[in-house]
């Protein structure tokens, strides 16, 4: 894999493998391989990919959940971050934690959902919940697009700036043509 960001920024390389033990009703992908991040500074973090579990697959209602351990080395500056997924007593499945130590001394914990917040320490970074706030609108890239673009929905527009009233009103419309 080769993945170049923008002006040259940085550049990800590594690879990517799974060995998979298969069940009646379920698989477990259990990941191989890391990554590599290079910044154009030439500072480097190489990290591991977590596992996948399959579950339900004939039967019920098909589930997936991220499983295993994640970990980010900089080892030119003894940093390492390790993050547990879906092996905490109980926490639901998609919870994980962590922490990041320098040269062996934990410096912070790392604690969330991948389905919802992370926390550093007590401070907490990010949680869906407040994704109102992060709203951006598209842009247009290209030619402009059909009319009937999902881009273009009024409805949907008002919906995410949480204009909830407008937004029925534009849909009502929409559904009357």
């Amino acid at each position: 894999m080769y993945l170049e960001g923008p002006e040259g920024r940085y550049t990800v390389t590594g690879w990517s493998g799974y060995v998979i033990w298969s069940g009646m009703n379920s698989a477990t992908l259990v990941a191989e391989g890391h990554k590599k991040i290079t910044f154009h500074d030439g500072h480097t973090i190489v990290h591991t990919m977590p596992n996948d579990l399959f579950y339900n697959l004939y039967m019920g209602t098909m589930g997936h959940q991220v499983q295993g351990k994640l970990e980010f080395k900089d080892e030119k500056n003894g940093l390492l971050g390790t993050i547990t997924i879906g092996q905490i007593k109980k926490k639901t499945q998609d919870y994980f934690d962590g922490a990041i130590t320098h040269n062996g001394q934990e410096v912070c914990s790392i604690t969330g959902n991948y389905m919802g917040y992370i926390n550093f320490g007590s401070q907490r970074y990010f949680d869906i919940r407040e994704v109102d706030q992060l709203y951006y609108p598209f842009r247009q890239v290209g030619q402009k697009s059909l009319p009937s673009d999902c881009t273009r929905r009024p409805d949907a527009n008002k919906l995410k700036t949480g204009d909830y009233e407008n937004a029925q009103i534009e849909k009502i419309q929409i559904e009357q043509l």
